[in-house]
């Protein structure tokens, strides 16, 4: 892999562990993690809209904001400077722009942004306003630089704190290790009174309950002890269970509703039959 000279990675979230785990694993190989440049776009935008070429590998920064319990949010990955001719504002709900180092929606100006959305002006007039895609993702600048740390509609609100379901997700893989975990995603529910409670669903291989109750109790405990966050379900189900889009994104509107429709078949752990999703735990 000494060839190499450019290794974009245009992924939803840019995981550092998994960056420092691939670069371990290729080192031997000629591979340089200094080739590894984070990018970030969407197709609204006819694609490309920033991108890392300062050519030192995958940098990091902390999430704005704080925890659960009033510690530091995870490292996300820079994603680099706007492209030729864009410019990205991080904007308020209301559409004031924000200083850097704080956290709002991505919005996106350039002469590459599409015209709108075929046969719905609702949708576009919801994205398009003022010359700005309103992208729906968030995220925050560091010396003109973008940092991506979510979707809006995805964020879950659990006592009164925001948390981006990479968190959880990304806490819950690393619980998994090398259990034969293959995708998870994070959502929230409704509880009532109890107000919203989040839930992990996790494909594996396993079909081994007490393999999966033992990986359930590192699940809930690598949470616990990372985010202060206690899980109202973790849910495992079979490979290609979890719904996703075609390039690979986890559909988490679309998991929540399966979850609440009982719509998925819940791998069974030990200690009795398994209840049917979205059951009253």
């Amino acid at each position: 892999l000494s060839g190499w000279r450019l290794a974009m990675v245009g992924a939803e979230m840019v995981q550092p562990e998994t960056m420092a785990a691939f670069a371990a694993a290729y080192r031997d190989l000629g591979f340089d993690e200094r080739v590894v440049a984070p990018c970030y776009g969407l197709a609204e935008a006819t694609l490309s809209v920033a991108l890392d070429t300062r050519g030192e590998g995958l940098r990091t920064s902390r999430a704005p904001g704080a925890s659960l319990d009033g510690g530091e949010r995870p490292l996300v990955a820079c994603v680099g400077k706007p492209m030729l001719e864009t410019e990205i504002r991080i904007s308020r709900p209301d559409g004031a722009a924000l200083p850097e180092g704080e956290e709002g929606e991505i919005c996106v100006r350039s002469g590459s942004l599409f015209l709108g959305y075929y046969g719905d002006e609702q949708a576009t007039s919801e994205s398009l306003r003022e010359g700005w895609l309103h992208t729906g993702d968030l995220g925050f600048m560091v010396d003109g630089e973008l940092y991506v740390t979510g979707r809006i509609k995805e964020l879950l609100i659990v006592r009164g704190h925001n948390i981006a379901p990479f968190e959880i997700e990304w806490s819950a893989s690393n619980a998994a290790g090398e259990a034969g975990v293959y995708r998870c995603g994070a959502f929230s529910v409704s509880h009532g009174a109890a107000g919203e409670e989040a839930v992990v669903v996790l494909e594996t291989a396993s079909k081994e309950a007490d393999a999966l109750r033992m990986l359930e109790r590192e699940v809930r405990l690598r949470v616990a002890h990372e985010l202060k966050l206690t899980l109202s379900d973790v849910v495992f189900v079979r490979r290609g269970k979890i719904p996703k889009t075609t390039s690979g994104k986890v559909k988490r509107r679309r998991l929540a509703q399966l979850y609440n429709e009982g719509a998925l078949e819940r791998l069974a752990t030990a200690g009795g039959s398994s209840p049917r999703l979205g059951d009253p735990q």
